[in-house]
């Protein structure tokens, strides 16, 4: 067989490999939301007033798109989130939008349900954009499972700030008109940081807590690209423990337009989030080698 011949065969097999991975990922994603998620939102929600819907699309041969849906169209509340499972170099998946007029925290739910769903599917990691207008919240909220992209210097980014804040006032004497427009413009249009101005004008020095935060804001407001949660062996605990957290604390709101079922975090808890019913990990087993000791007889 020619070397170009051969070349054009390797080529072939490699995207019937590819097609075959994304029809079996599709299969494992479509078995996993029918059977595990489809039951967690029935016990989360009024199913005859809220209804869950999903789809997939197999957007080319190394990505799946998935629609996640809760509606309620007769009081017009809904909530979306859209993200995507994509095997090329490493296996992860991506949150691309999270949109919800429910109120009652149904978006972070979403977005949690979907990280629940990447690990049960065995991502590497999922991705996500950095887009918010308040760092801090997004950092103490649902980013605070993800991290930046991009290195940054916890000491260096400190130093800066604490130096804006000390000498804010009279940044005009320090630095030129062309760029102090720029950098009062930005901190001025940022509120998280002007709050945190207000706050440190009452001490000496910040305190360790609103130190953090400023780091928090600072690190998010500096790395304007991707986020990324790395999937480890605890995390399907970790997000477990987050799920029901957040359905413990929505479980205490007694409100008439509140979309979840009474007493859901007693229901969820007696029926258990399901982790890896669908997928099984496949764990490496050490055998004990058994050392036999010599017995030395003592020479007379």
């Amino acid at each position: 067989m020619s070397t170009n011949k051969r070349k054009y065969e390797t080529r072939k097999n490699s995207k019937i490999t590819s097609r075959n991975n994304i029809d079996i990922l599709e299969r494992r994603l479509d078995d996993i939301i029918s059977i595990s998620i489809n039951k967690m939102l029935k016990i989360c929600f009024n199913e005859y007033s809220y209804k869950f819907s999903y789809r997939i699309e197999k957007e080319t041969n190394n990505v799946l798109t998935l629609h996640l849906n809760i509606d309620n169209t007769f009081l017009d509340k809904h909530a979306l989130l859209i993200g995507q499972f994509i095997n090329d170099d490493a296996f992860y998946s991506k949150i691309s939008m999270v949109e919800s007029n429910m109120g009652y925290r149904v978006g972070t739910f979403l977005f949690d349900i979907f990280i629940y769903i990447s690990i049960l599917i065995q991502v590497k990691m999922v991705k996500l954009d950095n887009d918010t207008d308040d760092p801090l919240r997004a950092a103490k909220g649902i980013y605070n499972m993800f991290v930046p992209v991009n290195e940054y210097d916890e000491n260096e980014m400190y130093e800066q700030l604490k130096y804006y804040f000390d000498n804010y006032d009279n940044l005009n004497e320090i630095y030129e008109e062309d760029e102090t427009f720029r950098i009062k413009s930005n901190l001025q249009g940022n509120y998280s940081f002007m709050n945190l101005k207000k706050q440190y004008n009452n001490f000496d020095d910040i305190p360790e807590n609103l130190k953090n935060d400023v780091l928090l804001q600072e690190i998010l407001r500096r790395n304007d690209g991707e986020m990324i949660y790395n999937v480890t062996r605890n995390s399907l605990l970790n997000i477990k423990n987050k799920i029901y957290e957040l359905v413990k604390q929505v479980d205490l709101i007694d409100e008439p337009e509140n979309p979840w079922n009474q007493n859901v975090y007693e229901e969820l808890k007696k029926k258990k989030i399901i982790g890896g019913k669908n997928i099984k990990y496949k764990t490496k087993k050490y055998k004990t080698k058994k050392y036999k000791t010599k017995k030395y007889k003592m020479r007379k």
